[in-house]
């Protein structure tokens, strides 16, 4: 009996002296240790000594112009594509004309028939101008009844109302035609300005509705482009917007492109354009600074920036100041109030 204790003791120790090395080795074995890398790409960095960050949306000098149809219909004939410059007064796309375009020949007829009643009118009240002059030519009056004469002063006037209808029918048939002429002009598209086609969303056989979900053709005038800044309303009371500016943009932190002051729009508007940051606010308001891009460095409509705007050293506080003028103004009081 006294030898079987040894044993089992022995027994449990050495089970457990294994299960403790297993343990050690299968946590090991399981356990990787975190390596951390460097990001694929250098978050953005300001390269002023002060500055203010913000998030810019890149646009054309003439901002995006959407175009949309003014009529609905039919799309039948689509005449550009993205990226392709076009001048003011170009076509962009046609719609459905049939319907028009069979009404015009019946308001040319109008205009005809209207002009040849005119002429009509106009001989009728020649003749009965004729007819009146040869009685009132008359010397003796007792050649001719009063009644005669006051017939052929009727008959001249209701001929100068009948030419005045045919006159007021001519005019309307014109505007009718002019009508016509307009709705077709209508259902063809135009480019309002010279400029680059930055998106096509419609194709012949499709119905362009009105007013559009979104519009049509996107294009602008991309000679120069600008950058919309968003400067977030805690920032706005340092913004000196004539100070230097840069743009880089996402993922090409080493790009450093300047900018030019254009203008302020004097509003404070809801944020719309996100930086994806987590911790970002987006309950805040936004003064918008319009930038142009110095160079040709290739960029895109729509292109999100990385913004950093120069800022100004900070001013001295108003309390540090009030305080600092009191004691330039009461020396003699200060050295009363230190006397013992």
């Amino acid at each position: 009996m006294s030898i079987r204790k040894p044993s089992l003791k022995l027994l449990l120790s050495g089970i457990a002296v294994v299960s403790f090395i297993g343990g050690t080795f299968l946590v090991a074995k399981n356990t990787h240790t975190e390596q951390h890398e460097a990001p694929p790409v250098a978050p953005p960095a300001s390269g002023f000594a002060r500055s203010i960050g913000a998030v810019g949306l890149v646009e054309p000098k003439s901002e995006d112009i959407g175009v949309a149809p003014v009529v609905p219909g039919l799309v039948t004939a689509v005449w550009i594509k993205a990226q392709q410059q076009v001048r003011a007064g170009d076509v962009l796309w046609e719609q459905d004309s049939r319907e028009l375009a069979a009404q015009l020949p019946v308001r040319e007829a109008d205009v005809s028939v209207a002009r040849a009643s005119v002429a009509v009118g106009e001989a009728a009240l020649a003749d009965a101008q004729v007819q009146l002059t040869m009685i009132e030519q008359v010397t003796d009056r007792r050649a001719i009844r009063d009644e005669d004469l006051q017939r052929r002063r009727i008959a001249v006037n209701t001929a100068k109302a009948q030419l005045a209808t045919y006159r007021a029918s001519l005019a309307r048939a014109v505007a009718a035609l002019q009508e016509t002429r307009t709705n077709l002009s209508r259902l063809v598209v135009v480019a309002p300005i010279d400029g680059q086609i930055l998106k096509v969303d419609v194709r012949p056989g499709e119905y362009a509705t009105v007013p559009a979900k979104s519009p049509l053709v996107v294009m602008g005038d991309t000679s120069a482009m600008h950058v919309r800044v968003d400067v977030s309303e805690e920032d706005a009371p340092r913004l000196v917007p004539e100070r230097k500016a840069y743009a880089s943009p996402r993922g090409d932190t080493s790009r450093r492109m300047p900018l030019e002051f254009v203008r302020v729009e004097p509003r404070l508007i809801p944020k719309r354009n996100l930086s994806g940051d987590t911790a970002e606010r987006v309950d805040t308001r936004v003064l918008q600074v319009i930038y142009r891009m110095v160079g040709n460095e290739p960029v895109y409509d729509g292109e999100l920036m990385d913004v950093f705007i120069e800022a100004p050293a900070p001013a001295a506080s108003s309390t540090n100041a009030s305080v600092s003028t009191s004691v330039a103004a009461n020396p003699a009081d200060n050295r009363q109030a230190s006397a013992p």
